[in-house]
């Protein structure tokens, strides 16, 4: 996740987009960054693995409730279901919904 930020592994793209408004058309061009796919798998698979040690510490606690109510393990939650968000919503494609689950992730 920290190396997604570096730029060494970013990816530019210039998009075009054109837009018709009645008669009219206008092309607008922007610049989008792309993190290398390598370090989405990596992560992905240490979310999988982490997410596999919390359910198994879930079930083989003695008692569930009290496992829940544990900030630490309140904390871990939070940690694991910003990854699973943005792989559930990555078909949105407007810009809030983008910061949004930016936003999600860093916290």
């Amino acid at each position: 996740f920290c190396l997604e930020t570096h730029e060494a592994f970013n990816i530019d793209r210039n998009v075009t987009e054109i837009h018709r408004v009645g008669n009219t058309t206008s092309v607008h061009f922007r610049r989008e960054v792309e993190t290398e796919p390598i370090l989405t798998y990596i992560e992905g698979v240490c979310v999988l693995w982490f997410t596999l040690e919390f359910l198994v510490r879930i079930v083989c606690c003695p008692d569930t409730l009290d496992f829940v109510k544990n900030l630490l393990n309140i904390i871990d939650f939070v940690a694991i279901l910003p990854f699973y968000l943005e792989v559930g919503l990555s078909g949105l494609s407007s810009k809030a919904a983008r910061d949004v689950l930016g936003f999600l992730r860093v916290v």
